[in-house]
């Protein structure tokens, strides 16, 4: 596993056919409950080993049950989000800032029912100067991405909603010159 991975990820790469993404996720996070900050499915550890739920135990997960509890867990994850943002120090400007790169999994075979899957911890730089140095420049930078994703977030939930378009019957014939 790559950092960036989520358990969204995984979860789409290990589900049985005919299975939901609901489903999956409520029954990885049951066979898992110790991988995941706070009990949120949005929030996988690091460096955590998973264990893939079996056939039984996703057939135990409802449907309505998975959705309940996905909706409930998202929208603990947007108000996570919102108070990480109003802790991050103003954003710096547009030529300040740098393009991220993209991170994506690649799965090249799907987990069996009942495998483990182990997840790195990443690795932090060594700063000459000690970790302290090192921790404040990487909670920094942390805090500079999450006030960048903040203002995102903030200009898309400000832009103007696409306007409808009209039917095919209602729209006026073209006009010749």
């Amino acid at each position: 596993m790559k950092r960036g991975d989520t358990a969204s990820h995984i979860a789409v790469a290990n589900r049985p056919a005919g299975v939901s993404l609901d489903r999956m996720l409520t029954a990885l996070q049951r066979a898992n409950p110790n991988a995941f900050i706070g009990g949120n499915v949005n929030r996988l550890k690091a460096g955590v080993t998973l264990t893939m739920p079996t056939e039984e135990q996703i057939a135990a997960v409802s449907r309505e049950e998975a959705k309940q509890a996905m909706q409930m867990q998202n929208r603990d994850f947007d108000e996570f989000r919102r108070r990480l943002a109003g802790l991050a120090p103003q954003a710096p400007t547009s030529a300040q800032s740098q393009p991220q790169k993209k991170l994506e999994a690649k799965v090249d075979k799907p987990a069996q029912p009942g495998s483990r899957l182990e997840l790195s911890r990443g690795s932090v730089a060594t700063v000459p100067g000690g970790s302290e140095r090192a921790m404040a420049e990487q909670l920094a930078r942390q805090a500079e991405r999450a006030a960048r994703l903040a203002e995102e977030i903030k200009a898309l939930s400000k832009a103007p909603a696409p306007a409808a378009s009209k039917p095919a019957s209602a729209a006026s014939p073209p006009r010749r010159p």
